[in-house]
């Protein structure tokens, strides 16, 4: 995941942890992370948020987006970790084929206080039909005084065709249907001399 840099050049934040092993090709097995946030001046850790489970993970759980411009916040995605979440990601992609296996999707993005080490829930993003939640990639969010981007694309074509596809196929049987009823009925009719 990606390391950050406040504005000043005061801080910068990333995901640490415990580097248990590392598997092929290039997964390190880490245990307990967490987001950090360290002041460049001196190396110490000025807050951190202890990820959901302190199990051994070859994914990430935390990916900062960046700093506000006053240096106050950090804006970071949460990303998901639980098996009904794996489950929900694996129907998602039969619904968004673009997807990529390997793509994470995040939880939700929230809004880290650098100097009380409050957090708090900024939007909830949607990356795909099935998750549902109240923001899609696209979207703006409020973090302190600024504005921010969901990162992410729109997948407007994937919302819009998938329920079109059962009303055409439900369509077109109807119309077969109908014309096998019609053409019987016609030729059984005959004709009164």
């Amino acid at each position: 995941m990606s390391n950050v840099v406040s504005s000043d050049g005061s801080l910068w934040a990333k995901e640490a942890g415990e580097i248990v092993d590392a598997a092929p090709p290039f997964a390190y097995q880490v245990k307990g992370r967490r987001l950090s946030v360290v002041s460049t001046s001196n190396g110490e850790e000025v807050a951190s948020i202890a990820g959901p489970s302190e199990e051994v993970t070859s994914q990430s759980v935390f990916d900062p987006l960046g700093f506000t411009s006053d240096g106050r916040y950090l804006v970071y995605e949460q990303y998901r970790d639980s098996k009904w979440a794996k489950v929900r990601s694996t129907l998602s992609d039969l619904v968004n084929w673009r997807t990529t296996e390997a793509e994470m999707r995040p939880l939700e993005i929230r809004c880290l206080e650098v100097q009380s080490g409050r957090t708090r829930l900024v939007g909830l993003p949607v990356r795909d039909v099935v998750a549902g939640g109240d923001m899609l990639p696209g979207d703006r969010i409020r973090c302190g005084d600024e504005v921010w981007d969901v990162p992410g694309h729109k997948p407007w074509l994937t919302i819009l065709l998938v329920p079109l596809v059962p009303l055409l196929i439900a369509y077109r049987l109807i119309e077969r249907r109908r014309r096998r009823t019609s053409g019987t009925t016609a030729a059984s009719v005959e004709p009164v001399a």
